[in-house]
């Protein structure tokens, strides 16, 4: 696949990637987006390795589709069992943030064994024009790391919220980030998993008979905390 898109202008060349499931038995119906694969790509072979590191060219890059954290299993699928997509939820603890971050996980990459660019080429101090928003992005290394499509806060503003996002002492609200913004993180910093659940409009939100999103989701808390929900008086 040729990732080059006039959309994304940081592909000002062209690199040609290559999914390998394995062979044609095990080749899914579905596959990942291409705007997933520009982004990951971009990532990993594009720009400097002094802002961030990247994966020296001409490699493989082994992808997983499950990983296990403390006894819990993630999946990251296109087409689980050839029939629909699986990308499970998870808290991330998150630079800028002393909560953690809830988002999804869209692809798992294998790092361990890939040899990266991660001496500096530049002076670290000289400003760079148009590197700015990537200043922040954390430092490939030789580890697992996740491509997420993360809430923009542990919460949402109130000004997010309209009478259509209907109210709960059981969950809470975020707000996505656009479908594009996607962004790659160590696995190390997942906390634990995420029952999250998209809000749809059903009032007055539909296109061609299907109720529509509008970026938001809910995200349950866990059991353990229900009863303080229901019953704070007996609890307390």
């Amino acid at each position: 696949m040729d990732i080059y898109d006039v959309n994304y202008p940081y592909t000002l060349d062209r690199y040609d990637v290559h999914l390998d499931w394995g062979g044609a038995s095990k080749t899914p119906v579905h596959a990942y987006s291409k705007e997933l694969l520009i982004r990951l790509t971009a990532r990993l072979f594009i720009g400097t390795p002094n802002i961030g590191g990247k994966v020296e060219p001409n490699q493989a890059v082994p992808g997983l589709t499950t990983v296990k954290v403390d006894d819990v299993i993630y999946r990251a699928h296109p087409s689980f069992c050839n029939n629909v997509c699986w990308y499970d939820w998870a808290y991330f603890n998150w630079g800028g943030f002393d909560d953690p971050i809830v988002a999804r996980i869209m692809m798992i990459v294998d790092l361990s064994n890939v040899a990266l660019d991660v001496e500096p080429d530049m002076d670290p101090d000289e400003a760079v024009v148009g590197e700015t928003a990537i200043n922040n992005a954390p430092h490939l290394t030789n580890e697992i790391w996740v491509l997420v499509l993360a809430a923009e806060a542990p919460i949402i503003e109130p000004t997010d919220v309209s009478d259509y996002h209907f109210q709960s002492s059981i969950h809470k609200r975020i707000k996505l980030h656009n479908k594009d913004e996607v962004f790659i993180v160590p696995l190390s910093s997942l906390v634990g998993p995420a029952f999250v659940v998209y809000n749809n409009n059903y009032v007055n939100g539909r296109i061609n008979e299907m109720s529509v999103g509008d970026s938001t989701c809910y995200v349950v808390t866990s059991k353990s905390n229900w009863p303080n929900a229901f019953l704070p008086s007996i609890i307390n």
